[in-house]
Protein backbone atom coordinates (compact mmCIF):
# COMPACT_ATOMS: atom_id res chain seq x y z
CA UNK A 1 0.00 0.00 0.00
CA UNK A 2 2.89 2.35 0.81
CA UNK A 3 1.89 6.00 0.59
CA UNK A 4 -0.28 5.72 -2.51
CA UNK A 5 -3.88 6.88 -2.42
CA UNK A 6 -6.62 4.53 -1.33
CA UNK A 7 -8.64 3.14 -4.22
CA UNK A 8 -12.09 4.67 -4.66
CA UNK A 9 -13.23 2.52 -7.59
CA UNK A 10 -14.79 -0.22 -5.40
CA UNK A 11 -16.60 2.40 -3.33
CA UNK A 12 -18.19 3.92 -6.40
CA UNK A 13 -19.52 0.51 -7.48
CA UNK A 14 -20.32 -1.09 -4.13
CA UNK A 15 -21.50 1.94 -2.18
CA UNK A 16 -24.88 2.28 -3.89
CA UNK A 17 -25.45 -1.48 -3.55
CA UNK A 18 -24.86 -1.23 0.20
CA UNK A 19 -27.14 1.78 0.48
CA UNK A 20 -29.89 -0.11 -1.43
CA UNK A 21 -29.36 -3.19 0.80
CA UNK A 22 -28.45 -5.26 -2.28
CA UNK A 23 -24.93 -6.05 -1.12
CA UNK A 24 -25.32 -8.21 1.98
CA UNK A 25 -21.67 -8.47 3.00
CA UNK A 26 -18.15 -8.81 1.68
CA UNK A 27 -15.15 -11.07 1.94
CA UNK A 28 -11.82 -9.27 1.98
CA UNK A 29 -8.28 -10.17 2.90
CA UNK A 30 -6.47 -8.72 5.86
CA UNK A 31 -3.19 -10.56 5.78
CA UNK A 32 -1.03 -8.84 8.36
CA UNK A 33 -1.32 -7.00 11.69
CA UNK A 34 -0.75 -3.24 11.83
CA UNK A 35 2.86 -3.67 12.97
CA UNK A 36 3.96 -4.76 9.48
CA UNK A 37 5.44 -1.80 7.61
CA UNK A 38 3.67 -0.65 4.45
CA UNK A 39 6.74 -1.42 2.32
CA UNK A 40 6.43 -5.10 3.38
CA UNK A 41 2.71 -5.50 2.63
CA UNK A 42 3.11 -6.19 -1.11
CA UNK A 43 -0.45 -5.02 -1.75
CA UNK A 44 -2.01 -6.84 1.21
CA UNK A 45 -4.11 -5.12 3.88
CA UNK A 46 -3.68 -4.59 7.60
CA UNK A 47 -6.61 -3.79 9.92
CA UNK A 48 -5.70 -0.09 9.70
CA UNK A 49 -5.69 -0.12 5.89
CA UNK A 50 -8.96 -2.06 5.78
CA UNK A 51 -10.59 0.46 8.09
CA UNK A 52 -9.39 3.31 5.85
CA UNK A 53 -10.90 1.55 2.84
CA UNK A 54 -14.20 0.99 4.65
CA UNK A 55 -14.31 4.60 5.84
CA UNK A 56 -13.83 5.66 2.23
CA UNK A 57 -16.68 3.32 1.25
CA UNK A 58 -19.09 5.16 3.57
CA UNK A 59 -18.83 8.20 1.28
CA UNK A 60 -20.61 6.18 -1.40
CA UNK A 61 -22.93 4.03 0.71
CA UNK A 62 -25.04 6.58 2.55
CA UNK A 63 -22.59 8.28 4.89
CA UNK A 64 -22.09 7.87 8.61
CA UNK A 65 -23.70 4.74 10.00
CA UNK A 66 -24.17 3.12 6.59
CA UNK A 67 -21.84 0.22 7.45
CA UNK A 68 -23.18 -0.43 10.95
CA UNK A 69 -23.59 -4.21 11.36
CA UNK A 70 -22.46 -4.76 7.74
CA UNK A 71 -20.80 -8.22 7.61
CA UNK A 72 -17.14 -8.15 6.56
CA UNK A 73 -15.55 -11.59 6.41
CA UNK A 74 -11.80 -11.46 6.94
CA UNK A 75 -9.79 -13.92 4.86
CA UNK A 76 -6.22 -14.71 3.87
CA UNK A 77 -4.57 -14.11 7.25
CA UNK A 78 -0.89 -14.96 6.88
CA UNK A 79 0.65 -17.15 9.59
CA UNK A 80 3.46 -15.76 11.70
CA UNK A 81 6.98 -17.08 11.49
CA UNK A 82 7.46 -16.23 15.18
CA UNK A 83 6.77 -19.06 17.57
CA UNK A 84 3.81 -18.45 19.86
CA UNK A 85 2.52 -15.41 17.96
CA UNK A 86 -1.21 -15.62 17.18
CA UNK A 87 -1.64 -13.34 14.17
CA UNK A 88 -5.34 -14.14 13.91
CA UNK A 89 -5.99 -12.99 17.50
CA UNK A 90 -3.90 -9.85 16.96
CA UNK A 91 -5.78 -8.94 13.77
CA UNK A 92 -9.13 -9.59 15.45
CA UNK A 93 -8.19 -7.34 18.37
CA UNK A 94 -6.95 -4.56 16.07
CA UNK A 95 -10.12 -4.72 13.97
CA UNK A 96 -12.31 -4.50 17.08
CA UNK A 97 -10.30 -1.65 18.62
CA UNK A 98 -10.50 0.48 15.48
CA UNK A 99 -14.10 -0.34 14.58
CA UNK A 100 -15.55 3.17 14.65
CA UNK A 101 -17.94 2.26 11.80
CA UNK A 102 -19.71 -0.53 13.69
CA UNK A 103 -18.84 -3.11 11.04
CA UNK A 104 -19.56 -6.76 11.92
CA UNK A 105 -16.16 -8.41 11.43
CA UNK A 106 -16.21 -12.17 10.96
CA UNK A 107 -13.00 -14.19 11.14
CA UNK A 108 -13.88 -17.61 9.85
CA UNK A 109 -12.08 -20.87 10.51
CA UNK A 110 -11.33 -23.36 7.77
CA UNK A 111 -14.50 -25.32 7.04
CA UNK A 112 -16.86 -22.62 8.37
CA UNK A 113 -19.83 -21.53 6.25
CA UNK A 114 -21.32 -18.07 6.04
CA UNK A 115 -24.63 -16.95 4.57
CA UNK A 116 -25.46 -13.33 3.81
Amino acid sequence: MSSRAISIAPGVRWGPLIEQKKLKGMIIETSYPNEVEDKNLYGHLTPAWLQKELKNLTQYSGGEGSLKDFPVVISHIKPSLKQGEDVRATIKQQLEQGNSLGVKYILMEQGDRQTF
